[in-house]
């Protein structure tokens, strides 16, 4: 829902994505959003498991903390926008944060993405993730 905020508030879900993202002016803060299903062999990017989706519209994500045991944190796809700021993603079981099309954008402002099981930061087909530091091995 256009302009829809959550502040202060633990969410877990067992359901394919936790927050479905599809209109502009969507702000979490200060929020754990928690995706708990699935076997961990869904494919993310025709509707898997995510914490968060956003295909349309912005998402913003100020001060929480992100995870999808079983699947990605954040996909961004399509015309979707995702800014995360001061925020965590942590240990995912795909990637932490996804982007792709060639309109998808994410910011990582200050956000640490770490503990996916594969890479922390997946980029396809021309969309952009800006603002991610990789932690030296």
């Amino acid at each position: 829902e256009e302009g829809m905020e959550a502040d202060g508030v633990l969410v877990i879900a067992d359901g394919h994505s936790l927050a479905l993202v599809e209109s502009p002016g969507v702000r979490f803060e200060r929020v754990t959003l928690r995706q708990v299903a699935g076997q961990g062999d869904e494919d993310y990017w025709s509707g898997g498991i995510t914490a968060v989706r956003c295909s349309a519209g912005d998402v913003t994500i100020v001060d929480s903390v992100v995870h999808s045991g079983r699947g990605s944190g954040v996909v961004v796809e399509g015309t979707g926008k995702a800014l995360l700021q001061g925020s965590k993603v942590l240990d995912c079981g795909h990637y932490g944060v996804a982007a792709d099309g060639k309109e998808a954008l994410v910011d990582l402002r200050g956000t640490e993405v770490d503990g996916s099981k594969f890479e922390e930061v997946d980029e396809r087909n021309g969309a952009r993730v800006v603002g991610f530091e990789r932690s030296p091995e």
